[in-house]
């Protein structure tokens, strides 16, 4: 990207100096520049236009430009609109000439103020001098001048190079005691370093305001063998008095130019629905408002972009776990997109220092399923947790309140059986005082026990060492359930520790009691003691998977915290989110080989910077229940494919439709009798425990494919008339899922394979009837269902 490249090699500036050779001008009134602003502080431009850099003059004028070395020019003409003066003082007609060398080789329509300017792009290769003219027909002094909007030079070797310093190439954008960002980095003093981090090159540029020392900081990495760019913006306070109020942070303000329709991918985020993940592409045609609700990353909306032009593009991910906005504006060159935390006016004290949110971008040309295919390599590479080698478990679940003695029972079943799961999974409800113990999820024990983080007593007599001892004794992994940034009064955490919970929310702008209290995380003294309690607890009863729910909204109580001093709105959520990043990276570092398990009522914390955390093995609460539609989960997992190469979620299925539709990078399983009890053994369905088990064979005969490419073919999402097929392909070796809606008059597909090479040779295996045969890789598929909600599995490898 052109903008941030620049950026790198002039060590922190936003644009080069204009590198064009004006050898003479002439003009009324001497009125002659670079991207003039007029009093109401936009760039030049008509009554509908603006234009980023110009040449501007005063008519009659006359400019002679040196272009020895340049093939090509490109500008639009127009008359300068300004704000403060009438419309019908700004009637006169005016008229732009160019020449080469002498020689005229453009001539303007008439032009007016309300005119839209016309694009003009020029060869210039056998010019050494051009002269650009312009003059009012009139023959008045006409109130108003003229530019040269974008005035552009191709250099012989394709470079372009425009006249007049862009005004607004910064890609963000803040303001500092209501001084817009655009003045003061001009004048701040500016360092720039760069950090060698092998594969990953990062770019620090800090700019100081010299009276307060207050800094703003961007470090911009660069990865190898990836076109992507991901910028962090903090900001500090190293004076020793409290700063001005920092405000309008936008961690993206950047405008991406397309002279044909641009389009923009959006999508939901997880609602509980079956519709959870699924997008929507769409044009600009005034602005496209996104953003999150209730403070958690991906609930209600997807913090993740596609802006699409013909045959390119942007893939864009806003890496903020709290609240954020993102804008999609329609303007004359293309769409300008703004976003980051969507509230923020706050002082910082001495010594503090911030994070804002984060930007991934990544430009590709090509198509968007080869654009996502890249996307998932380098999240692969750069933005996973455990490294790109990691393999998301088979987990089998089993809830927290069942007896010990059940919980070993079920690790030498499951072992025994051969069933084939990784992990074993204790649920909520493991904690907690003897009159909380609850046997099932519909009571409410399990919440009112928040904050009570110890052993119950009831089903955990001699706390979890026997059964996390039995866990790996049987070559599983134990994963556990926690809730830390929510509890109930009158618990354990709640009474020692009041001072660091949040007790109110604002709702509907009243101030409301409640009874979830909110862990303030953001303190740093509660998120110190609450990284070392879980690490105790990691350490103390072996955990493998920390698996970390989230489930209320933080907002509310954010806004009520913003209440309590007007000088620091929104701090109390950047110091959450700073916090809770703290939190997971010091549990890793101080226990290696941790898995976290990002769970927030379901895969409602999934952005960028949390999924480099910990991987979604619950990725949409939806999934809870037994009574689903297979099409919804078989949508979620399509389109989170897109962004997340590592993903799963909950599969209760007694069949082939149900069980392959919640199939991605693992799964869990359900095979625990949720009946148990204390007096009698587990009584397992052995018809469903060789069910789970086929399936699971099954899986692992495709699993590779599931870390290669995606690719897919029909998407029906949750319409049962249609199909949803796809395809995913690692190292020549692949398969083909397929789904037959319910209501499908259509009993086949017919297909053409993506992630193969058309001329070479592939043995096909239908996984349903055990059929064998070769073809090329460049010939249909026939995909064949004999009913209607039916799945087809086919499996293929390169011969």
């Amino acid at each position: 990207m052109q903008f941030i490249e620049d950026f790198i090699q002039n060590q922190g500036a936003f644009s080069r100096v204009p590198d064009i050779k004006v050898k003479s001008h002439e003009e009324a009134f001497n009125v002659f520049g670079y991207n003039f602003r007029d009093d109401f502080d936009h760039p030049i431009g008509t009554q509908t236009q603006r234009f980023d850099t110009s040449l501007y003059a005063h008519a009659p004028s006359k400019i002679v430009i040196d272009v020895k070395d340049f093939s090509k020019m490109s500008f639009y003409p127009g008359i300068i609109f300004v704000d403060n003066v009438p419309k019908e003082a700004c009637v006169f007609d005016y008229q732009f000439t160019v020449l080469g060398d002498g020689e005229e080789i453009y001539l303007s329509p008439v032009l007016r103020s309300d005119s839209v300017s016309p694009f003009v792009e020029l060869n210039i290769l056998k010019y050494s001098e051009i002269t650009l003219l312009a003059k009012c027909l009139d023959n008045k002094e006409a109130f108003g001048n003229i530019f040269w909007g974008d005035l552009c030079f191709t250099t012989k070797d394709g470079e372009k190079v425009f006249a007049g310093e862009p005004e607004n190439k910064n890609f963000f954008s803040f303001k500092y005691n209501g001084v817009s960002s655009d003045e003061l980095l001009k004048k701040w003093e500016k360092t720039f370093k760069i950090v060698n981090l092998g594969p990953v090159t990062r770019y620090v540029t800090e700019w100081t305001d010299p009276e307060t020392k207050f800094v703003c900081i961007i470090e911009m990495h660069k990865y190898e063998g990836f076109s992507n760019y991901w910028w962090n913006l903090k900001f500090a306070n190293r004076g020793d008095k409290n700063s001005y109020i920092l405000s309008e942070v936008k961690s993206i303000d950047y405008e991406f130019e397309s002279y044909k329709e641009t389009l923009v991918n959006h999508a939901l985020g997880s609602t509980f629905s079956a519709t959870d993940f699924q997008s929507v592409t769409e044009p600009v045609k005034d602005k496209i408002h996104v953003a999150t609700t209730g403070g958690r990353s991906s609930e209600g909306a997807w913090p993740y972009f596609r802006i699409e032009n013909p045959g390119s593009g942007y893939l864009i991910a806003m890496g903020w776990s709290g609240q954020w906005y993102c804008d999609f504006i329609k303007t004359p060159k293309g769409i300008k997109c703004v976003g980051g935390v969507e509230t923020f006016a706050s002082l910082l004290y001495p010594g503090e220092e911030i994070k804002m949110a984060s930007i991934n971008i990544m430009p590709y040309e090509g198509t968007t399923e080869k654009a996502h295919n890249v996307w998932r390599d380098f999240i692969r590479k750069y933005n996973t947790p455990g490294g790109e080698d990691i393999r998301v478990p088979v987990c089998v679940g089993a809830w927290g309140a069942m007896y010990a003695d059940k919980h070993r029972e079920a690790v030498d079943y499951v072992v025994d059986k051969e069933v084939g799961v990784d992990v074993y999974w204790i649920d909520a409800a493991w904690y907690g005082e003897p009159e909380g113990h609850c046997i099932t999820a519909w009571e409410p024990g399990w919440g009112e026990q928040r904050g009570n983080w110890y052993e119950n007593p009831v089903a955990y007599p001699e706390g979890f060492g026997p059964v996390t001892d039995k866990v790996h004794e049987r070559g599983l992994k134990f994963l556990l359930w926690f809730e830390m940034q929510s509890a109930r009064p009158n618990t354990q955490l709640t009474n020692e520790h009041p001072d660091w919970f949040i007790k109110k929310v604002i709702r509907e702008g009243k101030e409301e009691d409640i009874i979830d209290w909110q862990f303030n995380i953001g303190d740093d003294k509660a998120c110190d003691w609450l990284i070392d309690f879980i690490d105790e607890k990691i350490k103390k009863w072996k955990i493998d998977w920390y698996r970390e729910d989230f489930n209320t909204n933080p907002l509310p109580y954010w806004q009520y915290m913003d209440t309590l001093d007007r000088d620091r709105v929104g701090m109390t959520e950047v110091k959450c989110v700073d916090n809770y990043w703290r939190f997971w990276d010091t549990l890793i570092k101080r226990n290696p080989g941790l898995m976290i398990d990002n769970c927030a009522s379901g895969g409602r914390r999934l952005d960028i910077e949390m999924i480099g955390r910990g991987v979604a093995l619950w990725q949409s609460d939806y999934q809870c229940y037994s009574k689903v539609d297979y099409m919804g989960i078989q949508s979620q997992n399509m389109c989170l494919n897109l962004w997340l190469p590592y993903h799963t979620g909950g599969n209760v299925a007694t069949d082939n439709w149900g069980y392959r539709s919640c199939l991605s990078t693992g799964t869990q399983v359900n095979l625990i009798p949720g009946n148990w009890n204390e007096d009698h053994p587990l009584e397992f369905c052995e018809e469903n425990t060789a069910f789970v088990k086929e399936r699971i064979e099954e899986y692992r005969e495709i699993e590779d494919a599931f870390y290669g490419d995606y690719y897919t073919h029909a998407f029906a999402g949750i319409d049962h008339r249609g199909w949803n097929v796809y395809e995913m392909v690692k190292d020549d070796r692949g398969f083909v899922m397929a789904f037959r809606g319910e209501d499908s008059v259509f009993s086949e597909v017919s297909l053409k394979l993506k992630g193969v090479d058309p001329e070479s040779d592939y043995e096909f295996t239908d996984m349903d009837t055990g059929a064998v045969f070769t073809q090329k890789g460049g010939e249909i598929l026939r995909i064949v269902s004999q009913k209607s909600k039916e799945s087809r599995l086919i499996k293929y490898r390169k011969l």
